[in-house]
């Protein structure tokens, strides 16, 4: 069988601490990243590009706004921008996502058993409701940019399926790791939570950053929302642990 490298088993070992932490639902309504942000004139950049046929919507819950302005405003001080790279993602989008994580893990690593690749597809991608913290509003996934828009150094691209991609990679360059810690000061400051396995995903109010903080409870779960209609479900306890059906990615031999 093929070794599961050490940073996805450390991961894998995060992972089940988080997943029974409760939830009680703030229903707080969501904001449009993009506009709050020009509004109040600081800057920050959007990537577009869409993401497995859908298109990325930059939508926050509103508790969200504050502490992201202020981490922007921080930032400049020190000549950096944030380049967001995604924030809501839809029950679709969400499932798409962890399908392609599931069948890259199939093909990496064969003969590993079904139940341990989900769990490593989980570390890249949210294998239900209840843990994708995108699916709430609540976390964003950001990478620094100069003010002449050229990328900051941190060490690993964004995505990048590599021990390089933990937070605190003891692989990367210094000043990679400089950087890296100066954005991970600066939203932990503003009450932001690092999931440590992605050096570019952070939360709050979720259930990663409830556990990470040692909170009693997340207050944003996931919900169905749409720019036009806004919030229309709120997934119940039942939806939110029913983890993504990916069954038809496995073949029998």
């Amino acid at each position: 069988m093929s070794k599961i490298p050490e940073h996805l088993q450390r991961a894998i070992s995060f992972d089940e601490g988080y997943f029974s932490v409760p939830l009680q639902e703030s229903q707080e309504e969501f904001v449009f990243l993009p506009e709050v942000l020009s509004q109040q004139k600081i800057v920050a950049t959007f990537d577009n590009m869409p993401a497995g046929g859908f298109p990325k919507l930059y939508w926050v819950r509103e508790g969200l706004v504050a502490p992201l302005q202020s981490v922007a405003s921080e930032l400049a001080k020190h000549g950096l921008y944030l380049h967001f790279t995604y924030a809501y993602r839809t029950f679709e989008q969400q499932k798409a996502i962890y399908e392609y994580y599931v069948t890259k893990t199939i093909h990496n690593y064969p003969h590993q058993p079904k139940e341990l690749i989900l769990k490593m597809a989980g570390v890249y991608a949210a294998c239900n409701p209840a843990t994708a913290a995108h699916m709430g509003g609540a976390a964003v996934d950001v990478t620094l940019r100069y003010e002449d828009g050229s990328e900051v150094d941190l060490g690993a691209k964004y995505l990048e399926d590599s021990p390089l991609s933990e937070t605190t990679s003891p692989l990367i360059s210094a000043s990679a790791k400089a950087n890296r810690q100066l954005l991970l000061k600066v939203m932990a400051q503003f009450g932001f939570a690092n999931y440590p396995f992605e050096f570019w995903h952070f939360s709050l109010g979720d259930r990663i950053a409830a556990y990470i903080q040692g909170q009693p409870f997340a207050k944003y779960g996931p919900v169905v929302f749409k720019p036009s209609a806004g919030i229309s479900h709120f997934f119940s306890n039942e939806e939110q642990q029913q983890t993504f059906t990916v069954d038809h990615l496995f073949t029998t031999t």
